[in-house]
């Protein structure tokens, strides 16, 4: 048996010794939508929990929307296309900043920017990578995190975002208050965060939302600071959407999480002595 696994951008084929069988289990994902940018268009106009965004974006006078970096692997350009298209009514171009949720990782470079948020984007639309060091300080969690959010994302009279959400070894699903935190943290956070005690709890796992410590810590965070709306997509293996899902932070995540439920976390019927997986 010669069985085959996603490794880098291609695949990586095996072959098992003989009288070794193997179970391959994958996710049962939806079709792609066919039109992401209008699926994407009619959230924001019929949100969950929270006003249509038009209504929002009135009378600000800029905006910050935090998406993803390179790390995950969320199509922006049809998710960006028509989120811009709204608050470009209310909000000139050169006041609206996308800013990249780096966390702790590298700066996006100019021409991964451009490749993310798309080539077709206004170029008076700014592209920002999160400064760890460039935060202003918001509070502190009772479990004693001390937090710092990013400055420009303080400072925007409308603050978005956009978050891939998925399974996560951590948090239980991507996306939503982790675009707060550790999206746009600084770095004092980080040691609890990343810390034995959060990551080595059994709850602190993938699909697992309630009684998940690291998923309460993070989302406490983002709780701290104004988030007006928020947006969480779905995809299937070939990175496309499959479902958008628009409105308050948590509201909006918790549709995305119980779509990823249905159709992303297989239970495998026992225990295996071994299992290859890769992303």
């Amino acid at each position: 048996m010669s069985p085959s696994v996603a490794f880098g951008s291609n695949s990586l084929r095996f072959t098992l010794p003989r009288g070794v069988g193997a179970r391959r289990l994958e996710p049962r994902y939806p079709p792609p939508l066919a039109d992401a940018p209008l699926a994407a268009a009619c959230v924001l106009a019929e949100p969950i929990d929270t006003p249509p965004l038009a209504e929002i974006a009135k009378g600000r006078s800029s905006a910050v929307i935090v998406v993803p970096d390179g790390s995950r692997p969320l199509p922006l350009p049809p998710i960006l296309e028509p989120l811009l298209s709204v608050t470009g009514r209310f909000i000139p171009l050169e006041k609206t900043t996308i800013l990249f949720a780096t966390g702790m990782h590298r700066a996006v470079t100019t021409d991964e920017a451009r490749n993310l948020a798309g080539r077709r984007i206004d170029r008076r639309v700014r592209l920002l990578s999160h400064d760890p060091g460039d935060v202003a300080f918001v509070g502190e969690t009772a479990r004693g995190v001390k937090v710092s959010l990013n400055r420009t994302f303080l400072e925007a009279g409308l603050r978005i975002t956009i978050g891939l959400v998925e399974p996560h070894l951590l948090a239980g699903f991507s996306g939503g208050r982790k675009m707060i935190a550790p999206g746009i943290i600084g770095r004092e956070a980080m040691p609890i965060l990343h810390g034995y005690e959060l990551i080595g709890h059994a709850d602190s796992t993938a699909g697992v939302l309630e009684e998940n410590p690291f998923h309460r810590e993070i989302e406490e965070i983002a709780r701290m600071t104004r988030v007006d709306f928020a947006l969480n997509v779905t995809i299937y293996s070939a990175h496309r959407p499959t479902a958008v899902f628009g409105g308050s932070l948590t509201a909006s995540h918790r549709a995305a999480a119980r779509r990823c439920t249905e159709h992303s976390l297989l239970r495998a019927g026992r225990r295996w002595p071994v299992v290859i997986t890769s992303g």
